[in-house]
């Protein structure tokens, strides 16, 4: 009896140093996962994984002409000064890397001087042929900015970053001021040229859609919490024309036969602006 007894106490001691085993081995298990899922909600907490703001962006833009009707007098197109504005989201990929879009309202202008061969008929005859010299444009485009974010770690308040995607455009209004000379449908040389100011609707005229490369680099300034200030400096190409490829309304006199018969103008240019943009995200 003694001896069956030493062995059920040495039997019971082995189990319960198993169970003692098995008891530990979870107990680490369960703490390694807590850890873990400690270590997750931190990182997590690192980051906001949805920001929105707003920004405001004057720009200086620019027609850059892609037609030979533009070329030779290429030098005199001039930029000009405009502004944008709109709603910025932010939707963070990890801590340094974020999908960047938003809804903008951008306004883009710039100058080109067409040949002495274009004109378009304006107003009653006689001289109702008006040589156009000069049209300065003033684009309005809703803009949907498609670019990927990437940040440096905090370094004091401030994170630096870079940018890199596209923008997608489409032009709500478009107007344009032109110079040039009224004469009648001989085409006799007039003395003065006059300008017709910001009222003509050239919608007609000019594409749709938009398509440009956005690049650009910043920093984030810490205000509080989850709130910064952004300020930076975007380079945006355009990719598409910004005109109809043969005109609707111009006219290309250097085609023969006659008045009648004198063909559309062919013309090509692509809006580019540089920006500073200046916004708050929350």
């Amino acid at each position: 009896m003694k001896r069956a007894s030493i062995l059920n106490i040495k039997s019971n001691k082995k189990n319960m140093q198993v169970f003692s085993s098995a008891e530990l081995k979870i107990k680490s298990i369960t703490a390694i996962i807590v850890l873990l899922l400690l270590a997750n909600i931190t990182y997590a907490q690192d980051f906001k994984k949805f920001r929105f703001g707003l920004k405001a962006a004057p720009n200086i833009s620019w027609l850059k002409p892609g037609s030979p009707n533009f070329e030779a007098k290429k030098d005199a197109n001039k930029p000009a000064l405009k502004f944008s504005y709109g709603l910025m989201t932010e939707f963070a990929l990890s801590e340094n890397y974020s999908f960047v879009t938003g809804l903008e309202v951008t306004t883009l202008g710039g100058s080109l001087n067409f040949p002495d061969s274009a004109y378009y008929i304006s107003g009653t005859p006689p001289d109702n042929v008006f040589i156009l010299t000069r049209r300065t444009y003033h684009f309005q485009y809703i803009e949907l900015p498609l670019t990927l974010k990437m940040k440096t770690n905090e370094i004091g308040y401030m994170r630096y970053f870079g940018q890199f995607g596209f923008n997608i455009g489409f032009r709500s209004k478009v107007r344009a001021d032109d110079r040039g000379k009224f004469t009648d449908q001989n085409f006799k040389d007039a003395p003065n040229e006059v300008e017709i100011p910001e009222s003509l609707d050239i919608s007609k005229d000019t594409q749709l859609f938009r398509v440009a490369l956005n690049l650009g680099a910043g920093i984030e300034y810490n205000l509080v919490g989850n709130t910064a200030l952004v300020i930076s400096v975007n380079y945006n190409n355009g990719f598409t024309n910004a005109l109809k490829k043969n005109s609707g309304v111009i006219m290309d006199k250097t085609i023969p036969t006659n008045n009648v018969n004198h063909l559309p103008l062919n013309q090509k240019a692509t809006t580019n602006y540089v920006a500073l943009n200046v916004g708050i995200l929350f």
